[in-house]
């Protein structure tokens, strides 16, 4: 992707989130077919096409094109109203089982969109956050037990486990949102996040309050760019959590987790992607650390299934043996050229990955 190419690709989701009335110029054909190739790789195809409705005519992609992009948008838009309805059949689940539940990320994020622009976002999964409504239950082994027993999946990780109800649909249970390796500053955490589980009604199911989801959202991005990598999708839904929560109370704690340099990074992104004013932003933008996140960004799309740096899905072949080692080889040396900006992060990965071996394997979540 060219420098102009990737200028205009920003420039049409400033349009996108209404920063921008129109592009600096008028793309090519073949500019505006790198720019819906980089939307694809961003998980940003449905979003881009909202801002493309919003260009002068003079600028608008070239009729084929803008079609098969309107054909995407359509399909997201039915896709999103299937997740919404799955959403509410999963909470109602939980909630005739006798839990608590709150729904993290995926369509509780539409709530936070501009008015009509959330239905073409690209949808996830279905995240829970689950809980027994008896507080006198032990919280983890209450949730891990109630889901062996009526749909067992194939995994139980520290913070959540797959619970296969659904046809074509993942659902991902969690008894915690999600954790940190150093284990002092994840105690700060969990303790922070379980004196806020509570949840605001949005379209027939709990999501979580705009307070939360400032820190926990920072955190998904902060976990996945740990895990495999992360893209602009992931970061465009917290541009809009901070455009509607402005919490910049939660500043202080983010310091206390770690997240001062990694707060600062997304910041940059904030404002030298989608324009946002300073009003919003919860601190000031680290540049050079911005700039090393968002290089990653675009290298590695949504989720780093782009990243050819790193060939994780060649790492998952083979036996369950060889996948573990290899996959965590590669990760760890992947991880390490974050070091100098987290350091915390990465030397306590390896300890924290031998201790969830020994979670999982002797299944400590029972005591």
């Amino acid at each position: 992707m060219s420098t102009q190419e990737q200028i205009y690709f920003f420039e049409l989701l400033r349009v996108s989130v209404g920063n921008l009335d129109c592009l600096s110029g008028t793309p090519s054909a073949e500019e505006w077919e790198q720019l819906y190739g980089t939307a694809k790789k961003q998980a940003l195809v449905g979003v881009c096409f909202f801002g493309i409705k919003r260009l002068p005519q003079e600028q608008q992609p070239p009729l084929l094109r803008r079609r098969q992009w309107a054909v995407k948008a359509m399909r997201l838009e039915e896709r999103n109203a299937q997740m919404s309805e799955a959403t509410r059949m999963v909470s109602g689940v939980f909630q005739k089982a006798g839990f608590d539940c709150v729904i993290l990320k995926g369509q509780g994020n539409i709530a936070n969109y501009d008015e009509g622009m959330g239905i073409f976002r690209v949808p996830g999964d279905v995240d829970v956050w689950v809980r027994p409504k008896d507080n006198k239950k032990p919280r983890v082994r209450s949730v891990i037990e109630y889901c062996e027993r009526v749909k067992k999946g194939e995994y139980v990780y520290y913070h959540n486990l797959d619970f296969p109800i659904l046809k074509d649909i993942e659902v991902e249970v969690h008894y915690r949102p999600t954790w940190l390796f150093c284990p002092w500053r994840d105690r700060i955490l969990q303790k922070w996040m379980n004196q806020r589980f509570e949840g605001e009604e949005y379209d027939g199911y709990k999501i979580p309050t705009m307070e939360f989801n400032t820190v926990f959202q920072l955190l998904h991005i902060y976990k996945h760019l740990f895990e495999e990598g992360i893209g602009l999708r992931q970061l465009m839904d917290y541009y809009f959590v901070l455009k509607k929560g402005k919490c910049k109370e939660v500043y202080p704690l983010l310091c206390k987790l770690g997240l001062k340099r990694f707060t600062g990074a997304v910041m940059y992104v904030m404002q030298e992607v989608f324009g946002m004013s300073d009003e919003y932003l919860l601190c000031k933008p680290k540049v050079k650390e911005g700039r090393e996140l968002l290089s990653e960004i675009m290298i590695a799309g949504n989720f780093g299934h782009h990243d050819h740096r790193y060939n994780f899905a060649e790492a998952t072949n083979g036996s369950m043996q060889y996948r573990g080692k290899e996959y965590a080889w590669m990760r760890l040396r992947r991880n390490f050229r974050f070091v100098k900006n987290y350091p915390m992060e990465v030397l306590w990965e390896p300890p924290f990955r031998v201790f969830h071996w020994v979670w999982r394997t002797f299944r400590l979540w029972r005591w």
